[in-house]
């Protein structure tokens, strides 16, 4: 979800291709914050965020069993015996971002590695490439606020590498981790402005359009 919306690993042997929609309810179920199961209604309510026609309770239903049958019922289990809709064993790309920003914080002595890790799933904006009116869940302050949270967490993590990448003299790696901080800004001039703020630069730092323009600052910083 760091990026073009889609699937990543092999699917069971005759599953089929899944169709946008199946994927956005799989993609829901997976960034479940809640940790619980969730019911029909929640689900729906879920889905029709940003829409203009929500989804009715019999498509819910529709889509969960698609997704049933295509993933098996181990992954995607009958929500009537389990208390509502979950799936189990299929994680999603922020999962793993947020799993390896936390080893990072918790294991100072490795921590640019975890987050070198974490940044290098980050593609492009999140939900990139998605039909129109699809995914407005994911910026839904009352259901957690997925992009938001992710784009601010995406932002302190390459600050965070930026920064010990050039206390170790290593302007490479700080140069890739702060373009990975931009990679959700698509606006040239937001990009230049952010960078300032990412590398704290000193005054005489040029930030203006030129393709070595962020090795120049890491290079002045660490002077």
């Amino acid at each position: 979800m760091i990026g073009t919306v889609g699937l990543a690993g092999a699917l069971p042997e005759g599953a089929g291709e899944l169709n946008e929609s199946l994927v956005e309810t799989l993609a829901a179920l997976a960034q479940n914050s809640s940790g619980r199961p969730m019911n029909r209604e929640a689900l729906r309510a879920t889905l029709g965020a940003g829409r203009d026609n929500e989804w009715s309770a019999g498509t819910v239903s529709t889509y969960v069993n698609g997704l049933r049958q295509a993933l098996g019922a181990e992954h995607v289990p009958d929500g009537t015996s389990g208390g509502g809709y979950r799936v189990i064993g299929i994680g999603t790309d922020i999962d793993r971002f947020y799993s390896s920003v936390a080893v990072a914080k918790a294991e100072p002595e490795t921590a640019a590695g975890h987050l070198a890790d974490a940044l290098s799933l980050v593609r492009r904006a999140p939900s990139s490439d998605i039909p129109n009116g699809s995914y407005g869940w994911a910026n839904r302050h009352d259901l957690g606020d997925i992009t938001t949270r992710l784009t601010n967490a995406v932002h302190k993590a390459a600050t965070d590498l930026a920064r010990l990448s050039i206390d170790g003299d290593d302007h490479e790696l700080a140069a890739w981790a702060t373009d990975k901080g931009l990679f959700l800004w698509d606006n040239e001039d937001d990009r230049s402005g952010l960078r300032t703020h990412l590398l704290s630069r000193p005054p005489d730092c040029d930030v203006r359009p030129h393709p070595s323009r962020t090795q120049l600052c890491l290079t002045q910083i660490a002077a």
